[in-house]
C-alpha cells in the first residue's frame, strides 16, 4: 500500500504525506518542472516534432511514438499560446 496512515486520538486516518501540509500551488517550484522549462522555449517542441517525423519517415514506431509521448506531457510553448488566443479573437 503506498498510502500514509496518520494516527489520531486513536482514529486512523487515510492522508497524504504526514510531513507536509497542502497550502495551494507552488508556482516558484511548478516552474521547475520538465514540461514547463521545456516549453518556455518553441525549439524543445520543434525538435520533439522533427525528431517524431523522422521516426515515421524511417518507419522506427518507438521513435516515433515516444516522442509524441513527449509532446502529449508538455504544456504549450508562449509562442503557440499566443498564436492560438490571435485566431481565436479573430472569429
Amino acid at each position: 500500500m503506498n498510502k500514509f496512515f496518520i494516527i489520531t486520538n486513536n482514529k486512523k486516518k487515510l492522508g497524504g504525506s504526514p510531513q507536509h501540509h497542502y497550502d495551494g500551488p507552488n508556482i516558484e517550484l511548478e516552474q521547475t518542472l520538465p514540461g514547463v522549462i521545456m516549453s518556455k522555449k518553441a525549439s524543445y517542441c520543434s525538435f520533439l516534432l522533427q525528431l517524431a517525423d523522422k521516426g515515421c519517415s524511417l518507419r522506427h514506431t518507438q521513435l516515433c511514438e515516444a516522442a509524441r509521448a513527449m509532446l502529449k506531457l508538455m504544456p504549450a510553448d508562449v509562442e503557440t499560446v499566443k498564436k492560438l488566443k490571435a485566431i481565436c479573437q479573430v472569429k
